[in-house]
């Protein structure tokens, strides 16, 4: 999503370090999965780096969207 990939851009920016940011991403087959980043820039050789790290959610993100459409179901 754009938007995501604006927000992610503007903290990165804003504080130099993101942590816990949530995003959908697409493997190289196309299928969907979900990650959490935590991504950090910092100055190396005369340039900014960024140092990422990734873990994938996609089962507790599909756990919470299960919970959160049953209790659309029950409300």
């Amino acid at each position: 999503d754009p938007k995501d990939k604006d927000r992610f851009n503007l903290e990165l920016f804003r504080y130099g370090i993101v942590t816990g940011f949530e995003a959908r991403l697409k493997r190289k087959d196309g299928s969907p999965f979900w990650v959490s980043i935590i991504s950090a820039a910092r100055l190396g050789a005369g340039d900014f780096e960024l140092v990422n790290f990734f873990a994938d959610i996609t089962r507790r993100k599909e756990e919470e969207i299960k919970g959160e459409a049953g209790k659309l179901e029950v409300g």
